[in-house]
């Protein structure tokens, strides 16, 4: 971590206790309340890190939440075009939810198995 410390605190002895901290070969002297300066900016800087991560969760279970909703709202309308005799547009449909299904709850699961087999019985 790279630390700037004016040469106004380098060139002069502050009251304060100072703490060397080393980079390499070279030894800066900083004083105590930079530390604490420091310290504070590293904690604030991990509680937004935690937050932005925190944010993008929520905003991936969002995502998946209407992913889910969209796809449920497909496969009832290709139950319909199934019902009124449309075979090519439900089968279009419950592929479609096939696809989406498989992204958001795997290919194993059994709303994407039960959305393939609408599908290759519309066939």
């Amino acid at each position: 971590m790279r630390i700037r410390v004016p040469c106004c605190v380098l060139n002069r002895e502050p009251r304060s206790l100072i703490v060397t901290q080393r980079r390499g070969r070279q030894t800066r002297r900083m004083p105590l309340a930079w530390q604490a300066r420091l310290r504070a900016w590293g904690d604030a800087a991990s509680r937004r890190d935690k937050s932005m991560r925190d944010e993008r969760h929520v905003e991936e279970r969002r995502v998946r939440t209407w992913r889910i909703i969209y796809a449920n709202s497909k496969y009832n309308l290709a139950v319909l075009h199934k019902k009124r005799g449309e075979t090519e547009k439900a089968r279009q449909l419950f592929l479609e939810c096939e696809q989406t299904y498989s992204a958001v709850y795997g290919p194993d699961h059994s709303e994407t198995q039960d959305a393939a087999r609408q599908a290759s019985q519309c066939a």
